[in-house]
């Protein structure tokens, strides 16, 4: 996908494709999720006289294979910058635009892996009969 806003923040990505190379989107949601968490952060800033605490936000590196949590933790990332008192996570998904889901626990949670094992005689949906 090209990317072709003119934009000051277009996507700096390059990709070769049948011999050329082009400027490309990742286009996966992750622009959304910078939107949102940039927003957020200049709607707090704003509003900071009616709040108190330290705010802090962390990015996720890796976050669709967990890699990320996992050098996120051996970093130390909490002992660095401390337990917060309250936790916030942000994650699109395929809803219709203007909606939101909440939940107080996990929501969306998900493997990238999965074994699955079959046991039985093997069969081919051509020539079912030849099979049993």
């Amino acid at each position: 996908m090209t990317e072709r806003t003119g934009l000051p923040y277009a996507s700096q990505a390059r990709a070769m494709w049948q011999g050329l190379e082009t400027s490309v989107a990742h286009s996966c949601g992750h622009d959304i999720h910078m939107a949102a968490w940039l927003g957020a952060a200049r709607a707090l800033a704003a509003l900071r006289d009616q709040w108190h605490g330290t705010l802090l936000f962390v990015g996720q590196p890796a976050e669709e294979t967990g890699g990320g949590a996992k050098a996120m933790l051996a970093d130390e990332v909490i002992r660095r910058f401390g337990k917060p008192d309250f936790g916030f996570a942000l994650h699109v998904g395929p809803m219709p635009a203007g909606m939101v889901f909440y939940s107080a626990g996990p929501m969306s949670s998900t493997s990238d892996a999965i074994d699955i094992v079959f046991h039985g005689r093997g069969g081919h949906g051509s020539a079912p009969s030849a099979y049993h």
